[in-house]
């Protein structure tokens, strides 16, 4: 047992409630503080260092069903217990040091009257704001009350921090919005007086603003000059100028010119360098000065980025038209004008200067470099979406105003397989394929009940669910009908990839999923289809239809849309690391195949489209017709999917995979068996086009309620 802990076993063990200075019957600031923000009555809310606090009690009594209460010790906790009786079970209990709390979910409210103020060194207070920022939801509250710098030096005989508005501002003001600070005196059971600060905060979507300014640039095709700002130009901007560039590159992003600056200028940090290094680029360095220059590749056939410490206003950086991205709280606060700049946006991280000598150093520089990419990530993926839909139209358009188009791309075949359209589906499946280790993907199935579940939803109620929906609304259509239940019976194998790496899903189960699917669709697929066109159609009073589908065909489908990207995968990533060693597989060939996907996955959505664009143009309430169905599929397939996974046990990563498996739908098999089957000109190859004009905007949307349901279930 730590002295820290046996310290607070002991308070808890000999003093009454009314004993300890910090009692409170009714804690009405804090009760307050819930009501004015409007706190909804299922939010996740954790009371840090609550011990025996009436706290938790007000908030049942309010109706707040999902409590948690964290303390170091376990008789505080055994106190609360006791007093709650049976409410006890709408509160989850743990009993930990803050300082060692590993949260396995993310809480809307982060309530802390308590235990920050013991946090006396920078270590542990730069461990606890980590802690929050990483814990708490974007459009989260963080509560805390700590003693003021007119309180009392010790709480139970424990050294403590004062706090002032200023002190919390700089700990947490680069990742949350203040919403009020005041001073309150609170009287101890004892006729004594302790005067506390409150401070409330929403959490930031600081990156929005930026997003916007890019979005601006990019419609009116301007050059995007970006300046990220520090006090010494020798970390977070460094961080920020190579990461923004990379990025640009990576999403094909053209015209985006990165640059880095201080307001004095020192050197870069080596430590920066060799952090980047360690994470895939090539730096070489050009000088040997003091401040000396480096060159930073990220990729062979682009110029590398230029870097040495320098101020802002350096003739090195942009005088006008450009946006300055302030890095940090000092730059921010001493640059109140930035001259020249078009936009300012403080986008603030912690300087992993903090842990510079000490045993944490080379874990904080990565975790500060990958933060920082996975938030310049973020805001450049959100212009995914725009692209897809630009994709679409382009298709359409294609299709419409260039009738022949069609029968061009069509021209390009092979028996039932479009050659454009299987070397798209491949280049586009590759590169996830070859990010997975497939040796250990077995241990993604040592859990039965998730995989049974995603047999019974994938293969027993998804067809049954969509040949339910397409005799409801397509009986008077029987061609639209018919290929929507043949789009019913085959489960995703290609674009669920995609989907789940958009969403964050798991990989490597996702890739057994497909694959047990495709073996699944060679040896059932003429059975499924037999079943329910020429079996169940009559049952329910329609004329069933006869198919003439081989399992050779099917195999050869599926071969060719999934084994080859399979196999080619595997292939590389074997020979590649056997011949050239993991460090150029990790570093030099995933960053240069990674952006094949995106290119090919807008190459698919253009030839799909395109293949049918006059159709949908002059069609238009037969896509209608089409797409409510498939609406209606993928939404009740989604969430079906998710929250059984959730009942028995998955995480949010099994989850996304298992629901993106399930609503996901194999249109190239679907197109493909069509067309073979009814003709090209047939309203089931109709359906089949129709269903990723559908798809893709529904599962896009469904990514970002995969990310909601991320923050209000794990």
């Amino acid at each position: 047992m730590t002295e820290k802990k046996e310290h607070w076993e002991k308070v808890f063990a000999t003093k009454q409630e009314t004993e300890v200075s910090w009692y409170q019957q009714k804690p009405q600031t804090s009760i307050n503080f819930f009501i004015e923000n409007n706190i909804s009555k299922d939010a996740k809310i954790i009371d840090i260092g609550g011990g025996d606090s009436y706290l938790i009690d007000n908030l049942l009594e309010m109706g707040f069903i999902n409590l948690f209460l964290l303390d170091i010790s376990s008789n505080a906790i055994e106190r609360i217990k006791n007093r709650l009786g049976a409410k006890l079970e709408k509160v989850t209990f743990i009993v930990s040091d803050i300082l060692d709390f590993q949260p396995e979910i993310n809480f809307d409210v982060w309530h802390d009257r308590a235990s920050f103020h013991f946090l006396t060194s920078e270590k542990d207070i730069a461990i606890y704001k980590n802690l929050v920022t990483n814990s708490v939801v974007k459009d989260g509250f963080l509560f805390l009350g700590t003693f003021s710098e007119n309180g009392p030096l010790k709480c139970s005989g424990l050294e403590i921090a004062q706090y002032s508005e200023a002190k919390f501002e700089r700990i947490f003001g680069s990742d949350f919005i203040k919403i009020n600070c005041f001073e309150e005196n609170h009287q101890t059971p004892f006729d004594t007086t302790q005067n506390f600060i409150f401070f409330s905060n929403d959490r930031k979507l600081v990156l929005s603003p930026l997003v916007d300014y890019l979005q601006n640039k990019i419609n009116t095709n301007e050059e995007i000059r970006l300046n990220f700002i520090c006090t010494h130009n020798s970390r977070r901007s460094h961080l920020s100028q190579i990461w923004a560039q990379t990025m640009a590159f990576h999403f094909g992003i053209k015209n985006v010119f990165c640059y880095s600056g201080g307001t004095e200028a020192t050197a870069m940090f080596p430590k920066v360098g060799e952090t980047l290094v360690n994470q895939g680029f090539e730096i070489q360095k050009l000088s040997q000065e003091e401040n000396p220059v480096y060159a930073v590749k990220f990729d062979d056939n682009q110029h590398p980025i230029i870097c040495f410490s320098k101020t802002y206003f350096d003739d090195f950086n942009p005088k006008s038209n450009f946006g300055a991205i302030m890095t940090c709280n000092n730059a921010d606060e001493g640059c109140p004008m930035v001259f020249g700049a078009e936009a300012r946006f403080p986008i603030k991280y912690d300087d992993p200067k903090a842990f510079d000598g000490t045993d944490l150093m080379n874990e904080k520089y990565g975790e500060r470099s990958l933060q920082i990419a996975s938030e310049i990530l973020s805001f450049l993926d959100q212009f995914l979406t725009i692209w897809i839909f630009l994709a679409i139209l382009i298709g359409v358009g294609i299709g419409y105003f260039i009738p022949n188009s069609a029968d061009f791309i069509n021209s390009f075949s092979s028996g039932t397989t479009n050659i454009p359209l299987a070397i798209g589906l491949i280049l586009m499946m590759y590169p996830p394929l070859t990010k997975i280790d497939f040796s250990k993907v077995p241990k993604m199935f040592e859990n039965p009940r998730l995989l049974t579940a995603s047999f019974f939803i994938t293969w027993i109620v998804g067809p049954f669910l969509m040949f339910l929906l397409a005799t409801f609304f397509l009986k008077d259509y029987p061609e639209y009908m018919t290929g929507l239940i043949i789009i019913g019976i085959a489960p995703c194998i290609a674009m669920v990839i995609v989907w789940n790496e958009l969403a964050e899903g798991n990989r490597k189960l996702t890739a057994g999923l497909i694959g047990i699917n495709s073996l699944l669709q060679v040896f059932f697929f003429s059975l499924y289809a037999y079943f329910y066109l020429a079996v169940m159609l009559p049952l329910f009073g329609i004329k069933g239809l006869e198919l003439d589908i081989t399992i050779s065909e099917i195999a050869k489908t599926v071969g060719i849309y999934l084994g080859i990207p399979f196999a080619l995968a595997v292939i590389s990533r074997f020979v590649i690391k056997k011949y050239l060693g993991d460090k150029f597989f990790n570093q030099k060939f995933l960053p240069f195949v990674s952006p094949i996907t995106l290119i090919a996955l807008l190459f698919t959505i253009v030839v799909m489209f395109s293949l049918k664009g006059e159709m949908i143009v002059d069609l238009p309430m037969d896509v209608v017709r089409i797409a409510i169905p498939l609406v209606i599929f993928f939404a009740i397939m989604f969430f079906l999917m998710f929250f059984v996974a959730k009942k028995i046990g998955a995480n949010y990563r099994d989850a996304v995979a298992l629901s993106f498996t399930a609503s996901g739908n194999n249109f190239e098999l679907a197109i493909a068996v069509s067309i073979g089957v009814f003709g090209i000109n047939s309203g089931q190859a109709f359906a089949g086009v129709i269903g990723p004009l559908v798809e893709v905007p529904a599962l896009i949307i469904l990514v970002n309620v995969a990310f909601w349901l991320r923050k209000k279930c794990f």
